[in-house]
């Protein structure tokens, strides 16, 4: 019904893989300062390193590839590490909120590890998906006032996360499923943290234009309910085109609100770029605006992944 065009056409010829192996960095940045003094800056650095295991094998079959594990109904295991570096300045000038200025300086680590695992059996389209992520935080802070030394602490956080999900073809190129993730925060310090859940339901389709052009929509709806009390709602909407098998390149929007208190935007441009049967580069520029507060962030992040 969907699979025609380009989709339809392809060519014969397939390259086949077993392994990926993927590299990347990113960084944002923020500063603003409000109507009454008070001064943010923010500077993130992420890098990230991923390996995944396609045990019953890649066969791009002449698809787009940078798709062609979703269009080949392609299982796999997969291992990912990222390490996120952040340095925050906060300024508190005087007499606004108090006899003297405050600033305090914090620096966070963070080291998080996921296994993931998506099974399909191919001829009925079901999938199933799992993951689980381990996160850990190191943090310090100098809170200093002026005419005073300064007063250095430091704080450590742990978070376990455990996601399953199943999903189904509904034809050749399109495909729902749904996902429930079980959050544990753990405790920061002695200090104990309530849990929560997240659930999620998403759509992935990929179409065809005409013999030589494709284009992808994934969409999906978030519910987050927290132990504490307090929920959040949101969605996310990706559209991209494909001209042939090598390039790919789009837009997205995402809308996250927090107990009518809070709503996060985030416009996302993206591009992958299949250099090599087997080389991709991949870009993506963000923006992030906080409706309800006056922080606004942009970022960047780059990779590239290797199959073989």
């Amino acid at each position: 019904m969907f699979a025609s065009g380009a989709l339809a056409s392809a060519p014969l010829t397939a390259d086949e893989f077993d392994f990926e192996l993927g590299a990347g960095f990113g960084a944002s940045d923020f500063s603003d300062t409000s109507s009454n003094g008070f001064s943010f800056s923010d500077h993130t650095d992420t890098f990230s390193l991923v390996g995944r295991w396609y045990y019953d094998g890649l066969d791009d079959n002449g698809h787009p590839r940078s798709r062609a594990p979703f269009l080949d109904r392609t299982s796999s295991l997969s291992l990912t590490y990222v390490r996120t570096d952040q340095e925050s300045v906060s300024g508190l000038p005087a007499p606004m909120f108090g006899p003297v200025s405050t600033t305090l300086i914090s620096e966070t680590e963070i080291e998080a590890i996921e296994l993931g695992l998506r099974h399909v059996w191919p001829a009925s389209g079901w999938f199933g998906l799992a993951s689980y992520v381990r996160s850990d935080t190191d943090g310090t802070g100098q809170l200093i006032v002026d005419g005073e030394p300064p007063v250095i602490g430091s704080g450590s956080e742990n978070a376990s996360t455990y996601s399953l999900g199943v999903g189904k073809y509904l034809w050749t190129n399109t495909s729902v499923q749904f996902v429930v993730t079980e959050f544990d925060v753990g405790s920061i310090d002695a200090f104990s943290v309530d849990d929560g859940r997240a659930y999620d339901l998403s759509v992935s389709h990929v179409g065809s234009i005409n013999d030589s052009w494709s284009f992808a929509v994934d969409a999906s709806v978030s519910q987050f309910d927290f132990d504490f009390g307090g929920d959040a709602d949101g969605y996310a909407l990706a559209v991209s085109l494909l001209p042939g098998n090598a390039l790919e390149f789009g837009v997205g929007y995402s809308n996250l609100e927090l107990d009518d208190f809070n709503e996060d935007q985030i416009y996302d441009v993206f591009a992958s770029w299949f250099v090599r049967e087997n080389i991709e580069i991949r870009a993506r520029y963000q923006d992030l605006d906080s409706q309800n507060s006056f922080f606004d962030t942009d970022g960047f992040d780059v990779g590239v992944n290797v199959r073989f």
